[in-house]
């Protein structure tokens, strides 16, 4: 049966010229980009629910060989997608994202659409960054969408059929575009919903705000805004996951 990967250390160099080096050690630099060898996945390996952040960060990939593996994703951001998680019913009041990052038979896996850790080259200081507009950059770039495509035929092509909804941490209008049409490669039968939800008969995709730090100003405007492009945006995704398959009284 097709399932999500394994709640642990994820042994994928797919984008690495050395195969042989252990996780968390080997580094990659192509055309501008860095890629450090670190994939994971959390949580149900047969979910119902997928979450995908967009790569790890500095705040996930600090220290990572000494962290304690649950502490790493969405470290720094979490009581943000737990209130975005809360306002598409996701996630009960009571409930926080935490109790959900564990090795169980939860409902919910996370992982990211690149699991290892992208940086890119910011050519004013040739340092490698990880923040700012990272997201959009790798979506509308060559490079960074053919690391994105990697990651998605190896470990989003053969779903679970009892996963229902993945939702996607960022819903910025190129990266939207850039992942339908990517996951349209090994999903064909996708079609598009709304401006932030495409799906196809078993599975539907939800972008919703990014947690982090950068989407800051924008996130009350996603929660709790009755105006503007990011409640607009919100009330897509809700209405997204009111027309998918999913059963929320099961989660």
């Amino acid at each position: 049966m097709n399932t999500i990967p394994l709640h642990g250390k994820l042994p994928c160099a797919l984008c690495f010229t050395s195969k042989n080096q252990p996780w968390g050690e080997g580094i990659s630099e192509n055309d501008g980009w860095r890629l450090e060898n670190n994939p994971c996945s959390w949580g149900a390996s047969n979910p119902s629910i997928l979450i995908l952040g967009f790569s790890k960060g500095n705040n996930q990939t600090n220290n990572i060989l000494k962290s304690n593996f649950n502490d790493i994703p969405f470290k720094g951001m979490r009581n943000n997608l737990t209130n975005i998680l809360r306002k598409l019913n996701l996630l009960k009041d009571n409930e926080i994202i935490d109790e959900k990052i564990c090795e169980s038979k939860s409902e919910f896996s996370f992982g990211s659409l690149i699991r290892c850790s992208i940086s890119k080259k910011d050519l004013s200081t040739q340092k490698f960054i990880k923040s700012g507009d990272i997201i959009k950059s790798a979506a509308t770039d060559k490079t960074g969408m053919l690391i994105i495509n990697n990651c998605v035929k190896q470990f989003l092509k053969n779903l679970p059929p009892k996963l229902k909804i993945v939702i996607m941490l960022s819903n910025d209008d190129n990266y939207v575009e850039a992942c339908m049409n990517t996951f349209k490669i090994v999903h064909p039968d996708i079609k598009k919903i709304n401006d932030v939800a495409y799906a196809n008969n078993q599975v539907t995709f939800i972008h919703v705000i990014h947690p982090s730090g950068a989407s800051g100003k924008h996130i009350p405007d996603w929660l709790n805004g009755t105006t503007g492009k990011q409640a607009y945006k919100r009330e897509l995704a809700i209405n997204a996951i009111k027309s998918s398959n999913i059963n929320l009284s099961n989660i």
